[in-house]
């Protein structure tokens, strides 16, 4: 449990307050600013660089394109890059935008993971190997119908 005025972020269930207590990320960089990331849910190349942020706990603003096509998102995607491709990563820390989601694992694992010799870095292989992470993702977006692959009619 966390003590209540410590002004550290954790998660409130009623009258508790429960932070991680892992090490792991104790020492690692956060970002002053939120980083931008521009994607659907139905992307498999997506999918995974969503788990390499939420497993280094990372603060992100989403922008959806559905289907990569649709939306004010993906126009604006287009009009900054020429491209219509996600997963595109923006770091307004440290002015650094990418496409490519090996790329991008690489980047925010570098940049914003805890120091190198602090974990195994065999444990992220569900992540890291890319046509395992791939194939999966594939099939958790077929099962669900692939959300977000088409905008929704307002």
């Amino acid at each position: 449990f966390a003590p209540e005025d410590d002004g550290k972020y954790a998660l409130a269930l009623g009258p508790f307050r429960i932070r991680d207590s892992s090490s792991v990320l104790q020492d690692a960089p956060r970002p002053e600013q939120p980083l931008i990331l521009y994607e659907y849910a139905a992307s498999p190349f997506a999918k995974r660089v969503r788990e390499i942020i939420n497993l280094l706990d990372l603060t992100v603003e989403y922008r959806p394109c559905p289907g990569a096509r649709g939306g004010k998102f993906s126009q604006d995607l287009f009009e900054r890059t020429g491209r219509r491709t996600v997963p595109f990563l923006i770091d307004p820390n440290t002015g650094t935008e990418m496409f490519e989601s090996g790329d991008i694992i690489e980047y925010l694992l570098e940049t914003y993971g805890p120091p190198e010799g602090s974990y195994d870095k065999k444990a992220l292989w569900p992540v890291t190997f890319e046509a395992f992470s791939i194939y999966t993702s594939t099939i958790a977006a077929i099962l669900r119908d692939m959300p977000a692959a088409r905008r929704q009619p307002n």
